[in-house]
């Protein structure tokens, strides 16, 4: 009888416990697997011409805000599904004297077709200003970092 009772108690306390172990881990899975928040999503801009001393910040600061403003929005419906690590999208750009955007190359890919595709677009779809002038080069050439953790 006693060894039936102790058999009875050790079932009892893994049943009990089971649930509370397995849970924890449960939730930490689901919690890296959710899709990215806008705050996930970082854009960055790394100047590859010389700009001859001329300080062109503030040409850089409202770039960004025009490529976030087109990027953001369709990068967060491609990146609906969830991701385990960071993605990056690299995109070369060559910005003509007068503002069109004269040449377009993928640098980088982050192996995510929908997330490659939501840069490339907001990169063609972004209007771009005449570069500041006074600069050694004409045109102006940038890489563009599309970031997703």
């Amino acid at each position: 009888m006693i060894h039936d009772m102790k058999k009875f108690l050790a079932f009892l306390s893994i049943a009990l416990l089971t649930p509370c172990l397995i849970k924890p881990t449960y939730a930490q899975v689901t919690a890296h697997a959710l899709p990215p928040q806008s705050s996930d999503m970082k854009l960055g801009l790394e100047l590859l011409s010389d700009t001859n001393g001329k300080n062109i910040d503030p040409y850089m600061k409202d770039l960004i805000s025009d490529l976030k403003k087109h990027w953001l929005p369709v990068a967060n419906e491609a990146a609906n599904q969830p991701l385990l690590k960071q993605e990056e999208t690299v995109i070369d750009l060559t910005i003509a004297s007068d503002g069109h955007l004269s040449a377009m190359r993928l640098e980088n890919s982050s192996h995510n077709t929908a997330l490659d595709k939501a840069a490339w677009n907001a990169a063609k779809g972004t209007t771009y200003l005449p570069p500041p002038i006074g600069m050694k080069d004409a045109n102006l050439k940038l890489r563009v970092h599309f970031v997703v953790n």
